[in-house]
């Protein structure tokens, strides 16, 4: 079993999250890191470390940590401090594919960016809790391919 991770992560990745959902993108990166450094495999901290990393224009690092976050599995996240519930462990796994195909479409790797949407498509179901309504996806890729913040 691993070792529970530095409980003041959570005030790193809130930070990180408030100062996103502003328009405070520096600072969001900023928190995000120092969330990651607490509590390097959190599955909420990967999150908001990636995006951030994304937003900042950081595609090909945003990528990696959208794949460390990949690789930990259903079991890892649901188990992990910050989430308790397969359903949201499987939806930000699914998320994650799909912020992960806009980095990759950004690098220029089209076709890998195909690979992890269809990815993200493919885990969307019953018992899987994505942050975006299937219907809204084409705004939310717009949104995040943009720099806004998602709300």
């Amino acid at each position: 079993m691993a070792p529970e991770p530095d409980p003041q992560h959570r005030l790193f990745t809130d930070l990180a999250f408030s100062a996103f959902e502003a328009g405070h993108y520096p600072a969001s990166l900023r928190a995000a890191s120092r969330a990651v450094e607490s509590a390097p495999q959190c599955p909420r901290s990967l999150w908001a470390y990636a995006c951030a990393l994304q937003v900042a224009g950081n595609q090909e690092e945003a990528a990696a940590v959208y794949r460390r976050l990949i690789s930990l599995g259903i079991r890892r996240i649901c188990t992990s401090c910050c989430c308790r519930h397969k359903a949201h462990a499987r939806g930000l796994i699914a998320d994650a594919y799909l912020h992960l195909s806009l980095s990759l479409k950004d690098s220029g790797y089209e076709l890998a960016s195909k690979a992890a949407f269809v990815e993200h498509l493919n885990r969307r179901g019953p018992g899987c809790y994505s942050i975006y309504r299937l219907a809204a996806l084409p705004e939310h890729t717009s949104a995040i391919q943009s720099r806004r913040p998602v709300v």
